[in-house]
């Protein structure tokens, strides 16, 4: 994904909720800190934030991986699948 296209649709004052489908126990790549910028303006904008998991078994659990640390501590929330 473009990181400048990705934050600009962040950033969208019509934004009203993200749904992130990630990898495994909710991790992202972790090398995007642009990712986590943008996600951080949209929270700041009121946007919710969900992640949820690409995977058919197992459930998301943030905490489990740096990357996924650094996702809820800028305020996204498990979908709890």
């Amino acid at each position: 994904f473009d990181d400048a296209a990705l934050a600009a649709c962040f950033a969208s004052a019509s934004l009203k909720a993200v749904v992130l489908e990630l990898y495994g126990t909710g991790t992202a790549p972790s090398r995007r800190q642009h990712l986590v910028d943008a996600l951080t303006v949209a929270k700041n904008n009121g946007v919710l934030v969900v992640a949820t998991t690409q995977c058919r078994r197992g459930g998301v659990v943030m905490s489990t991986y740096a990357v996924g640390q650094a996702l809820l501590d800028v305020g996204v929330v498990s979908s709890g699948d």
